[in-house]
């Protein structure tokens, strides 16, 4: 299983449960996901609707991450497309969890993968050789820690390779232009290209962490520069403003030998 073009076969043991049906496959899929305690890793063509998109596992993904902190859901999906469009559970809970479940697309050498699975705390495995939407035939097994190993580092391979959705993405950024401009307003490129170029330069925490000591140190030596009046928080590079000298009074000013009476030839003839 090291090398990240193999395809995923896996041998069936006689503690192996077989599923046949759709609803047997959501039963097992929420049985394993509330008995989690370090993560899910899941591998599935289109995030199938009537196996992974139902509120009990939306809420036992939910209560996982925040019962235990580190755990993690990844998710490798060939194409979300649809799902998105439907307001899938995962997709919601990507983009309210951000940093603990996560949803990337496979690499180009891994779109050829036709099975489906799911590993649990490297223990529990539920795997479906063929992931027609018709077509249900699953192994389930909540105790196989060997072959939840190896199907864990399959899947650790192909994450390696993996990028972040690019639907879930789009559909953030339209969000955050709904949210800023109105719903009314997002049929208009502008508003969402500003949209997208305001959420690319927004800092990411952990950026802000490293320069937070750099800027307390910054603006503790605030009074060395001006700070302009009419942009609040601005700050230049320019010296603090003095006060405008006064003008010099008329009897600090050298008498000029033209001011005198017997100099000045303009001067009117006395009375």
């Amino acid at each position: 299983m090291n090398d990240p073009g193999e395809k995923c076969e896996l041998e069936q043991s006689d503690a192996d449960s077989a599923l046949e049906t759709r609803s047997e496959n959501r039963d097992a899929t929420l049985a394993l996901v509330e008995r989690a305690h370090l993560g899910v890793s899941l591998f599935t063509p289109d995030l199938d609707p009537l196996v992974l998109d139902n509120a009990a596992l939306e809420r036992a993904i939910s209560k996982l991450v925040r019962a235990h902190k580190g755990a993690l859901i990844r998710i490798l999906v060939q194409d979300s497309a649809k799902a998105v469009t439907q307001g899938h559970c995962l997709i919601r809970l990507a983009q309210a969890l951000t940093s603990s479940v996560l949803i990337h697309n496979p690499a180009l050498e891994h779109r050829n993968e036709h099975a489906s699975f799911m590993v649990v705390d490297a223990l529990g495995i539920l795997y479906r050789p063929r992931s027609a939407r018709n077509d249900y035939s699953a192994v389930f097994n909540d105790h196989a820690p060997q072959r939840a190993r190896k199907l864990k580092d399959h899947f650790n391979a192909m994450w390696e390779r993996s990028t972040p959705d690019s639907q879930i993405r789009r559909l953030y950024i339209l969000q955050h232009a709904q949210d800023r401009y109105g719903h009314n307003n997002t049929q208009q490129p502008g508003r969402v290209r500003r949209a997208h170029r305001m959420q690319r330069l927004k800092p990411d925490p952990r950026c802000a962490r490293r320069t937070l000591p750099f800027m307390q140190e910054r603006f503790s030596a605030a009074n060395r520069y001006h700070i302009a009046p009419e942009r609040s928080g601005h700050i230049t590079t320019q010296q603090p403003r003095r006060a405008p000298a006064k003008p010099p009074s008329a009897e600090s000013l050298p008498a000029h030998p033209d001011d005198t009476p017997e100099h000045n030839r303009y001067q009117s003839p006395r009375a």
